[in-house]
């Protein structure tokens, strides 16, 4: 079965992100899960975030924020059944659709604040290993 921007809509997904200075090393990873509330091939797909303990944080604040992700489906890969746990972000997600794994890329040495930063996104087009505990 194909994937396409508008079968993913409400659709929960795994978020792995890697940030890497000019010289690609490795400067942090982040996780982040939600639901995919809009996509669009232009603007990006829109992930309404859960927060913390799996609520969705729409709940706990009455801005509704999205993380924006591209529009490449090359990186999206169905997800393995199963709790996905991580400590450091406190994200605990069970049986979610979809994994997708982004390396960010900064293209410009420091920038004064509050002057734009550029950043080159990255697809990972190759499966994420996920381990089993």
């Amino acid at each position: 079965m194909s994937i396409s921007l508008e079968s993913i809509i409400n659709k929960s997904v795994l978020v792995g992100l890697s940030y890497f200075d000019l010289n690609g090393n490795l400067l942090q990873q982040h996780q982040l899960c939600g639901l995919v509330v809009e996509t669009d091939k232009e603007k990006g797909i829109a992930v309404k975030l859960l927060s913390s303990n799996g609520q969705n944080q729409q709940e706990e604040s009455t801005k509704e924020e999205h993380f924006v992700l591209p529009s490449s489906l090359s990186c999206w890969f169905n997800a393995p059944k199963g709790q996905y746990k991580n400590a450091d972000s406190g994200i605990d997600i069970t049986d979610p659709d979809y994994l997708v794994t982004w390396d960010i890329y900064k293209k410009q040495d420091e920038v004064e604040d509050g002057t734009h930063q550029w950043w080159e996104w990255v697809p990972n087009t190759a499966p994420p290993q996920v381990s089993s505990n």
